[in-house]
């Protein structure tokens, strides 16, 4: 799927032609008080169906499997959703969400975080549309970007409410303000027009999944949210992306974190999908040799913390008699794979602090301060300040490490000769 703008408005159709008055901003909600909801029941699901389930889709009648797993009638009668424009300082927000998830928001969102000025451009690639490059050279866990979205809304629906799919889509883009709207309607529709009228083909072309506050309902996980952005949506995808996004409800922004060393004028990408468990080979065929890519990527998939913290353990348990060399070269080999294929996120930061770990065993401060400042790139492309400012002070101290000198401490202690 690509995405971008649209390079020309001739002919584009907008169920707007004049705007003279502002919209009806109110609540506007798509329940009755009077449904009650039945009684509840173990679900036919599981939490990792559904999640996986949730990441592609918009409602679950869209879905035969699905839907004859979930019960319809129960999560119908229980959702309570309604259409809400939400102020976000000087931003309105058009959202169709749960009354149960509005009600965990916040009553006064906090600032948001400052990005690094100056270090994205959008401007026209040789083939994907609309894209944004870097300005300069830009290094790994630096905050590029940050967006309040125009639209957000759940993406399981039943639809009992005398509302059409296009409807639902419509009266969503008709409660953004006109300026935003105009901007909107410009971007790339990659849907096809006899399946999805333009309000449609655009939300599902160009949203991004966000992480919202999560009710206790019925089937929690199914309630998904994705969200549209003026910019970020003009991000382009890549099976090797130098950027990973997230939402945070608390500013209701979205943020954008480089994962690696960017160079000016390089595209920035990131990934619209599961990388390790749902790319197909087509769509990676045209970027990397594929054998040798699947087995790397299955072997990133099959690789769980307990396999990842194993060898330190097995040498720690030994008092230290193994080789620590082969402990690094295990972690080294599995960074390399996640480099090849541009994976720069789970189990890389389990890789990289167990080989800063080893090097600060081994009391290798070059080795340590390298793969310590790469766990800390990690950190803050999280959100994990806490955890980064603690790496720094390791970093600049390297002998505060807990760990330091490990392996000369247990070659010492009496019973390990």
């Amino acid at each position: 799927m690509r995405r971008g703008f649209l390079q020309s408005r001739d002919g584009l159709y907008s169920p707007y032609p004049t705007r003279n008055k502002k919209p009806d901003r109110d609540d506007r909600r798509l329940f009755s008080d009077s449904n009650a909801p039945p009684p509840t029941h173990a679900p036919p699901y599981t939490v990792k169906e559904l999640r996986d389930w949730g990441k592609k889709n918009v409602r679950l009648s869209d879905d035969p499997v699905m839907s004859a797993k979930v019960n319809l009638c129960e999560l119908g009668l229980n959702q309570r959703l309604v259409f809400r424009n939400i102020k976000v300082g000087a931003v309105e927000v058009s959202t169709l969400l749960d009354c149960a998830v509005l009600n965990m928001l916040p009553t006064r969102f906090s600032p948001p975080p400052t990005p690094l000025e100056n270090a994205i451009e959008f401007r026209q690639t040789p083939n994907k549309g609309i894209g944004a490059f870097a300005t300069q050279d830009i290094r790994g866990g630096v905050l590029l970007h940050v967006e309040i979205p125009a639209t957000v809304m759940q993406n399981t629906m039943i639809l009992d409410f005398g509302m059409t799919r296009a409807e639902v889509y419509r009266e969503l883009l008709r409660r953004v303000p006109e300026k935003t709207l105009h901007a909107l309607l410009l971007l790339k529709n990659s849907q096809p027009p006899e399946m999805y009228e333009l309000e449609e083909g655009i939300l599902r072309s160009n949203t991004l999944g966000i992480r919202m506050p999560a009710p206790s309902v019925p089937a929690p996980v199914a309630m998904g949210h994705n969200a549209l952005f003026l910019e970020a949506s003009r991000f382009n995808h890549s099976c090797s992306p130098n950027v990973v996004h997230r939402f945070d409800p608390q500013s209701f922004t979205l943020t954008v974190h480089a994962i690696r060393p960017i160079a000016r004028g390089e595209e920035i990408v990131h990934s619209y999908i599961d990388l390790t468990s749902t790319v197909t080979r087509d769509a990676r065929r045209a970027l990397l040799p594929v054998r040798a890519s699947d087995e790397r990527r299955q072997r990133i998939r099959d690789t769980k913390r307990e396999v990842v913290v194993a060898p330190l353990e097995a040498w720690y348990r030994g008092n230290g008699r193994g080789d620590l060399q082969k402990v690094i070269a295990f972690h080294l080999a599995a960074v390399e794979d996640m480099r090849i294929e541009g994976l720069y996120h789970h189990p890389y930061i389990l890789h990289i602090s167990m080989l800063a770990l080893c090097f600060a065993a081994s009391e290798d401060i070059r080795g340590f301060r390298s793969w310590m400042g790469k766990a800390r790139d990690v950190a803050l492309s999280s959100l994990a300040s806490d955890a980064a400012l603690d790496m720094l002070k390791y970093i600049v101290y390297p002998e505060t490490f807990p760990s330091w000198g490990l392996a000369r401490k247990m070659r010492n202690r009496p019973w390990a000769v």
